[in-house]
């Protein structure tokens, strides 16, 4: 189906975009200062990301619920990386849309793809 591939190249271009920022954003989030207790290190990833694409001041409580919601839905054995990587591509993705560079059927398609392809990159098959 060609939706189907057109999700998968948009969730797996938001994975490989992060991937390549991720030392750089990683960092920068240790350096946010954030008057929230709830903006863990984690939260700051997925900040930075969307700052990386739009004003930081457009960050609002519901990219903070939308973000927070999906990361407690990440399995417990993904390592720290993967869960600052899912941020990361989740603040983006609210970055693209809230810019219109996403539209929703997009935005709801790459949230459905994401944490398959974050697992694939966490626990890669050793399948030979």
């Amino acid at each position: 189906m060609a939706g189907q591939d057109i999700n998968d190249a948009v969730a797996k271009a938001l994975v490989e975009h992060n991937l390549v920022h991720f030392e750089e954003c990683a960092a920068l989030a240790e350096k946010v200062e954030s008057p929230n207790a709830e903006d863990t290190s984690v939260i700051k990833c997925g900040i930075v990301a969307f700052s990386m694409i739009t004003d930081p001041g457009n960050w609002t409580q519901d990219e903070f619920e939308f973000v927070k919601s999906r990361l407690d839905d990440t399995p417990q054995q993904m390592p720290e990386d993967g869960v600052k990587l899912k941020a990361m591509c989740l603040g983006a993705m609210c970055a693209l849309r809230l810019e219109g560079k996403m539209e929703d059927q997009e935005f709801a398609l790459a949230d459905a793809q994401l944490p398959s392809l974050l697992l694939q990159i966490a626990e890669p098959n050793d399948s030979e």
